[in-house]
């Protein structure tokens, strides 16, 4: 939607039979999440050509993001713990402590930064929040697109 490009959406049942195709010249291009890209891109079998983060990774300083190169595309890989609703907010708050302290360790940091994961941390607040503009930013691009679920 925002540079005007014309791809074909080719949709595969996950990231490791897209990427097979990447890698053998079946596809030209496609977007994904580094924690599966990674290891083709460190083997040389693929070349990142730009991230979609808002600034560059650590894991991979030499790649631009799309920002950098004129696009004005953030879009972010992300993933949060929830609980169902109703939960009480005692236990909503002792798993997030639990979660922070785990989150903090750095052998735990260390491997999810090999995989190019960044991790964050959100009160649950703060998660709520962002889940909602999550939402809302990517229904405007379902409804332009035109998808719909099968």
């Amino acid at each position: 939607m925002v540079t005007a490009i014309e791809m074909t959406h080719v949709p595969y049942r996950g990231s490791a039979p897209a990427l097979s195709d990447l890698v053998s010249g079946r596809l030209d291009v496609m977007f994904d999440n580094l924690i599966s890209a990674t290891p083709f891109i460190q083997s040389g079998d693929l070349r990142a050509l730009g991230m979609t983060s808002p600034e560059r990774r650590a894991s991979m300083p030499e790649v631009p993001t799309l920002k950098e190169l004129g696009y004005d595309v953030v879009v972010l890989s992300w993933a949060g713990i929830f609980a169902p609703a109703g939960t009480p907010q005692t236990v909503i708050d002792y798993l997030s402590e639990k979660m922070n302290v785990v989150s903090a360790m750095p052998d735990y940091r260390a491997q999810l930064e090999t995989l190019g994961v960044e991790p964050q941390t959100m009160t649950p607040a703060a998660l709520r929040a962002f889940t909602a503009s999550e939402i809302d930013k990517f229904a405007k691009v379902v409804a332009a697109s035109g998808a719909s679920a099968d």
